[in-house]
């Protein structure tokens, strides 16, 4: 017995739009218009809005027409073309509410029913184009086919792939659902979100930072190395002085990375000390400096040509002279050497007592026994008169030697008589000599020299002493 049912109600709103879409989707042609609006979603001219059945004997279909009218038909699927297939059915998923005057429900929204794969349209000359006999094509999520007998559109829901189950296991991963070519697939999506922060501590000269791989949500966090040296716990600049340990090594952080630390590597230059120090001399390291210094051990005393060292606190004198010696003294941390040369007297051999001449102890100086008589001495010397001097030594004599001098009494004068007499010149000439003066001008000056001396009597104080006479008492 076949069961009547109203055809269902629901409110389906179309409006015309001029804007042209073409697609291969359609039950009516390749190129339409989006005209028709149901429910929120826009259908074009030919799109199957709803294809669904009650599961007792009736197919209920709507479609948007050419004219953008929604066009509904209500067909009894026992007068299905082809009643020797049994229909199959499937879970079909409809979010179109269907209800019958007795308020059953047939359909709800995202709730699974049961219902027949293949659901049938309208005549398939009713579709713009018209569809011919054996003619399929898809319709949205719906593959379509005119059948050649009834000439009415049967339509099936497109056939999915199974697809194997998705573990997201990886982190900042979750599962989503996704539909994709009208099958609906479950797929990893990242959600950075979701990504854990770790707490990592890098070393001296490294920052934090993260890199993304494409085949990971989440970053990888690593150590990067900054353009930096790192000398003893201390972050150097490229450019800057890098302490050194050895004074004698001078170092800065360069630009070249070091392959085992991944930091910038210190250039360092080890100086050069010029250890070289001339004769008399010793090179001696200073401490806390990177080079030393040549220090003053022995002096060194050049004479007629010849180079001696002389060690400190030690007399040098040269072979071919006895009137020098040189003697080396530490002075303020220096060796000085001093030069003792010696200057001998005046000697004339006129004033020696003959065959004594003869040279002193050191092997320098002349020397002699002297004539004690009264005769002339002469020396050879500068002479020199207020700013002014002669060019060559000139010869100055004087009067030396013993004289006759007496103290006698005499009882006639009951005194005692001096007799005095005096060593000088008995004979002289002027000799005239050139001086230079200071200024650069040259002067003449006259002086006495004394040719012969002799003694020659003189007053002498007091020429007598009286005696005063005591009268003894007897």
């Amino acid at each position: 017995m076949e069961t009547s049912i109203a055809p269902i109600t629901q409110t389906l709103t179309s409006f015309t739009n001029t804007l042209p879409v073409t697609t291969t989707s359609s039950l009516f042609s390749t190129t339409s218009v989006v005209c028709c609006f149901v429910n929120g979603t826009h259908f074009q001219s030919g799109d199957i809005i709803y294809n669904v059945t009650d599961g007792i004997g009736w197919c209920f279909t709507a479609y948007c027409n050419a004219t953008c009218h929604i066009v509904k038909i209500s067909t009894s699927c026992a007068t299905s073309p082809s009643p020797s297939i049994p229909p199959e059915t499937t879970t079909y998923s409809s979010s179109t509410t269907i209800s019958s005057p007795e308020t059953t429900q047939l359909a709800t929204t995202n709730t699974d029913t049961e219902v027949p794969t293949t659901t049938y349209g309208p005549k398939c000359d009713a579709l713009n184009p018209p569809r011919q006999p054996n003619e399929t094509w898809q319709s949205g999520c719906q593959m379509c086919e005119c059948e050649s007998e009834t000439l009415t559109v049967r339509c099936q829901p497109v056939t999915c792939p199974v697809s194997p189950p998705v573990a997201c296991d990886q982190p900042g991963q979750v599962l989503v659902n996704t539909t994709v070519d009208c099958c609906e697939i479950q797929e990893c999506s990242c959600d950075v979100n979701l990504c854990p922060i770790p707490m990592i501590q890098c070393p001296l000269g490294f920052i934090p930072s993260f890199t993304v791989s494409p085949d990971n949500c989440c970053p990888d966090y690593i150590c990067s190395p900054m353009e930096v040296c790192v000398h003893n716990t201390t972050v150097y600049q490229p450019g800057s002085i890098i302490p050194s340990d050895d004074p004698c090594t001078f170092c800065q952080c360069g630009w070249n990375v070091d392959p085992e630390t991944n930091l910038l590597a210190p250039e360092c230059m080890i100086a050069d000390c010029n250890d070289y120090c001339p004769e008399g001399h010793e090179y001696q390291p200073i401490p806390g400096q990177c080079c030393g210094e040549c220090v003053s051990t022995d002096c060194v005393v050049m004479h007629d040509n010849i180079t001696v060292t002389v060690p400190v606190d030690q007399i040098w004198q040269p072979p071919n002279d006895n009137c020098v010696k040189y003697q080396c003294e530490r002075v303020n941390g220096n060796s000085v050497t001093v030069e003792m040369k010696t200057t001998c007297p005046a000697f004339n051999p006129e004033n020696c007592i003959p065959g004594t001449e003869t040279i002193d102890a050191d092997g320098c100086c002349p020397t002699c026994t002297l004539d004690t008589k009264c005769n002339v001495q002469k020396n050879s010397t500068f002479l020199v008169i207020n700013d002014c001097i002669s060019n060559t030594p000139v010869e100055i004599t004087s009067c030396s030697g013993l004289c006759e001098t007496s103290s006698i009494y005499s009882a006639e004068a009951n005194a005692l008589v001096h007799s005095c007499s005096c060593c000088q010149e008995t004979t002289t000439t002027k000799k005239e000599v050139t001086l230079t003066c200071a200024d650069g001008s040259n002067i003449s000056h006259t002086y006495i020299y004394i040719e012969s001396c002799g003694c020659k009597a003189s007053n002498c104080s007091g020429q007598s002493t009286s005696l005063k006479r005591r009268r003894r008492r007897l």
